[in-house]
């Protein structure tokens, strides 16, 4: 097991930026998950995608401004972060053989806030929107994450 984890680290450390985005996407995911699970069975009161989820209020947003990043390492389930970093090999490779990795990095994080302002605008401006916070984010972001959609407004 120690391998592993070393051999994570060397990607990690020596690896391209496509490589250290899909490992940290893996990292989060694995330990969100694992505390998720530890969280239930012992304690049952925190919940963290609260603390790490794009708020779909703006005002929510003003006590909570590194979700605009950090949403963007949040997925729900296995097959989401499975397809996501698919998607993000894939097409990450080819952005590569065009582009630099500081574009790739500017790209990522520039499509991740874009996609967040725009969610926001679009979630919080059209009605028909409102129960449909995942199909939003991920019709406007490079790579979607969570949303905290438990405050709907009431209309």
């Amino acid at each position: 097991m120690a391998g592993f984890f070393s051999e994570l680290k060397i990607h990690f450390k020596h690896g391209n930026a496509l490589k250290r985005f899909i490992i940290a996407n893996a990292v989060v995911f694995v330990v969100v998950g694992l505390f998720s699970v530890v969280n239930r069975l012992f304690l049952g009161t925190i919940d963290l995608s609260f603390y790490f989820s794009l708020p779909s209020q703006p005002v929510e947003l003003m006590y909570r401004p590194w979700t605009l990043i950090s949403y963007m390492f949040l997925h729900s389930d296995f097959f989401h972060i499975l397809f996501n970093m698919l998607w993000l090999y894939w097409f990450g490779g080819l952005f590569l053989q065009l582009f630099t990795e500081k574009q790739l990095v500017a790209l990522y994080f520039l499509g991740g806030l874009a996609g967040a302002l725009m969610f926001l605008a679009v979630y919080n401006t059209l009605p028909f929107f409102a129960n449909q916070a995942g199909l939003l984010q991920g019709g406007f972001s490079l790579d979607y994450g969570h949303c905290d959609c438990d405050s709907i407004p009431d209309s």
